[in-house]
């Protein structure tokens, strides 16, 4: 709340940065969620908590209502105090730490949940979601169960079977992984685009190229720049 009040007092002075006026921050972290999955793996440790979901379900099961009850809360109440509307358009969910569950495992302990956060906030379509690892196995019952229809990914990902699984009119981010804008020699990073780019995910055209997925300190101006005018040339060629 300080951050928050602290930027609305220098907007109000006038406050600007490279001649630009400061805006105050209208959307607080308080506001969204990291999905009720990783709030729990954080909470008890990963490898406990893939212990308890062997040894003790049940447990589980009451976390992961109790985190998602109180994310709802919370959410809510945040968004009523800053004058946001209750539901949230176009929203783009999270949950990274899914990737160490099994599809069984997902639909048992997490879709439930993530079935409420969506209702409550986004309660029509379109839907997305944020999901960085190898969770791909679980984005066709993401789609199916949830309606979502974008898809925001880090590393690793099958851009060829996801398109060829998941259809034309399932949007995408994604690209080559982070790693890759920070080595000295940008060609394995202009190789990897290439890849992607002739993988078949750009059928439909619902694909969205970036980095993956976060772009990471000291990355070169120059290889973005250079990745950037690559993936031009070629979605244009």
């Amino acid at each position: 709340m300080y951050f928050s009040e602290y930027f609305e007092g220098k907007s109000a002075q006038g406050w600007t940065f490279l001649g630009r006026p400061v805006e105050p921050a209208r959307i607080v972290s308080f506001m969204h969620t990291d999905g009720p999955f990783t709030t729990a793996a954080a909470l008890r440790g990963p490898a406990a908590l893939c212990i308890d979901l062997l040894l003790d379900p049940e447990y589980v099961h009451e976390l992961l209502d109790y985190i998602t009850d109180a994310s709802i809360a919370r959410m809510q109440a945040w968004r009523a105090l800053l004058g946001h509307p209750p539901e949230i358009p176009d929203w783009i969910a999270a949950d990274d730490s899914v990737e160490m569950l099994s599809v069984d495992q997902y639909r048992e302990f997490v879709l439930p949940r993530h079935r409420r956060l969506y209702d409550t906030f986004s309660p029509g379509v379109p839907r997305g979601i944020h999901l960085c690892g190898n969770a791909q196995r679980l984005f066709p019952i993401i789609r199916d169960e949830l309606n979502v229809a974008t898809f925001d990914t880090g590393f690793p990902v099958d851009f060829t079977r996801f398109r060829k699984e998941m259809g034309k009119e399932v949007l995408i981010s994604g690209g080559p992984r982070a790693p890759l804008f920070v080595e000295e020699d940008p060609t394995p990073l202009l190789q990897e685009t290439e890849r992607i780019l002739r993988s078949g995910i750009l059928e439909g055209g619902r694909f969205i190229l970036q980095e993956g997925n976060n772009l990471p300190p000291r990355a070169p101006l120059g290889h973005c720049e250079a990745f950037y005018r690559h993936g031009i040339e070629l979605q244009n060629g």
